[in-house]
Parts: structure tokens; C-alpha cells; sequence
């Protein structure tokens, strides 16, 4: 949920993007992962009458609109946002942050060195990293942040007898594919090196994976999703399951080399490990083998395409 420059000092209105963005001093993101900007100056009066509202009353009430915090939050709804308190801000906390010309209402998920990363309650990604000082208030007494949906669905789980179950497919998005395929994938797992490119992967890979993983169910596996691995996966994994390791998931409005993988190729996106941190690609499977009730210990095999 946003609030336009344009609109009311008191009204947040619109919704969040996903997107990766170029910033010159963002906390420390691998080089690979278009690092987000620093919100540009938001030169909009209202923004600044909210601001002094603030200060003079300690207390604005703003109406919200947009669905980047359902179910928690509803258009329509009042909400009333304070300053933030002396003792700072925590993780779980609703906070209206400056971005750009907006102003957005979302919950905070990591602090890092000055940095806060949000997301609405309603995406399974996270908004760029914004700096603390932009933070212009808390809003308390917000309901926690519901449970993640749980995948895979429980009619996908078990296949008929007579079906042939297709190999889980693992994508691995490496600098250096000629590495080989990690060691400890299950019998019956294929791996399939695939090289990083600029920001993401080339046109020729984006378009393979386009192809191979349409109509598929699909894993994405990113340091960027909101849930880790274990909050979402449950279950054995259904047949044909694409497991997308190393590449990064969003959109992109920058001229940048390469291109990121469209968020929607995949039917969930978890991380396996804290939020922005990447992990291997074997750490990350065995995160995902935990999770789905996978075979352990897991055993060695060679070769991949």
C-alpha cells in the first residue's frame, strides 16, 4: 500500500512492486543480484505534511487502499500511524517508509546495518531495501502476518499407480557451471546447469526456462522470498517438479544486462537461508529435501545436461 504524491497527506493509496533495483549503497547483495537504489527524494508536499503532522500531533490517521496488505489489512480501512519509538523498530512491525514519491505501508522482516526490507503481507517477495531514515512511522496494534499457504496442495501429492512419475528437475543458475552437478541429489533427480548472465540469465535461457517450466509445479528458490523453505513446502514433491536454484525472481525496469526470472514461472518461492543471503545450491536442495520429507541421508550421483 502506497501513498501517491499527488493524493491527500493522509490518504495511502496504490500498492507495492517487486521489482530489483540499482542502488550505489545498499547492504551487501551478491554480485549477480540487481542491487535495489536508494529511494530517490520524495519532493511531494503531502508526504512532508504527514511528516509534520506527526511531530505536532504525534498521531495521523490515514485511510488505506490497495491489496499489497491483505488479509490483514482491507481498502477502506483507518489506520493511524505514530512516530517511530525511541527503542527503534523490530521485525513484525507495520511501517509507512518513504520510497521515492510514495509513501508505503508494509511490515518490516530484517534490519541490517541501517537497511530495512519489507514486504506486504500479501506478496512473497521483498520490496527492495530501503534505508532506516526513511521509516517516517509505525503503525501498531496490526495483527501478526498470517501463515503462508502450504504447498503442494494435498490432491497433488499421490499420483495414480498407473502414472510414471517424471524426474524432479533441479535448474541451478551458476557463475561456473562447468563446476558439475552438487553432490547428494536423490536417485531419480536430474540436475541442469545453466550459466548466470549480467543481473539474471540470458535471453536463451530465460527462454528455455519459459518453455520447460510452463504447466509445470515449480520451486523457486531465492533469497529474496518473504517464507522460508520449511514455512511452505510440506510434503512430498509432485511429479515433474522443477526446482529453480541461484537465480533471482522479479521485474526489472533498469537497462541492465541480462534478465530475471518472472516471479509467476514459479508456483512458490522460498529461501533457504536468512533473508538476502544466497546460499549454495546444495545447501539450498537439502533445505528443500528436509522440508518435502526427502530421502536421508542423500546419495551421490553424476552427470547432468
Amino acid at each position: 500500500m502506497t501513498t501517491n504524491a499527488a493524493s491527500s497527506p493522509t490518504t495511502l493509496v496504490g500498492s507495492s512492486s517487486n521489482s530489483q533495483r540499482r542502488a550505489s549503497s545498499a547492504p551487501s547483495l551478491p554480485a549477480r543480484t540487481p542491487p535495489p537504489p536508494a529511494p530517490e527524494p520524495a519532493g511531494a508536499v503531502p508526504i512532508d505534511l504527514i511528516v509534520q503532522g506527526l511531530r505536532k500531533f504525534g498521531c495521523v490517521t490515514v485511510p488505506v487502499s490497495g491489496r499489497s496488505m491483505q488479509p490483514t489489512l482491507q481498502s477502506g480501512e483507518r489506520v493511524q500511524v505514530h512516530p517511530v519509538p525511541e527503542s527503534g523498530l523490530r521485525p513484525g512491525d507495520v511501517v509507512a517508509v518513504r520510497y521515492r514519491d510514495q509513501l508505503v505501508l508494509h511490515r518490516v522482516h530484517a534490519l541490517v546495518d541501517g537497511w530495512v526490507t519489507t514486504a506486504g503481507d500479501s506478496r512473497d517477495l521483498f520490496d527492495p531495501p530501503m534505508p532506516v531514515a526513511d521509516v517516517v512511522g509505525v503503525v501498531p496494534g496490526i495483527a501478526a502476518r498470517p501463515a503462508p499457504r502450504r504447498w503442494p496442495p494435498a490432491d497433488r501429492t499421490a499420483p495414480s499407480a498407473a502414472a510414471v512419475d517424471p524426474p524432479v528437475t533441479v535448474w541451478v543458475i551458476s557463475d561456473d557451471p562447468s563446476s558439475g552437478p552438487p553432490p547428494g541429489l536423490p536417485a531419480g533427480w536430474r540436475v541442469r546447469f545453466r550459466p548466470a548472465y549480467g543481473i539474471g540469465v540470458d535471453a536463451g535461457v530465460l527462454a528455455e526456462l519459459r518453455a520447460e517450466l510452463a504447466d509445470r509445479p515449480c520451486v523457486g528458490v531465492t533469497e529474496h522470498a518473504v517464507h522460508a523453505v520449511d514455512e511452505v513446502v510440506d510434503g512430498p514433491l509432485p511429479s515433474g517438479t522443477q526446482i529453480v536454484v541461484g537465480g533471482s525472481f522479479g521485474q526489472l525496469d533498469d537497462d541492465l544486462p541480462g534478465y530475471l526470472i518472472p516471479p509467476e514461472l514459479a508456483e512458490v518461492r522460498v529461501r533457504c537461508g536468512p533473508p538476502r543471503v544466497r546460499v549454495s545450491p546444495l545447501t539450498a536442495l537439502s533445505a528443500v529435501l528436509r522440508a518435502a520429507a526427502g530421502p536421508a541421508p542423500i546419495r551421490t550421483t553424476g552427470g547432468g545436461s
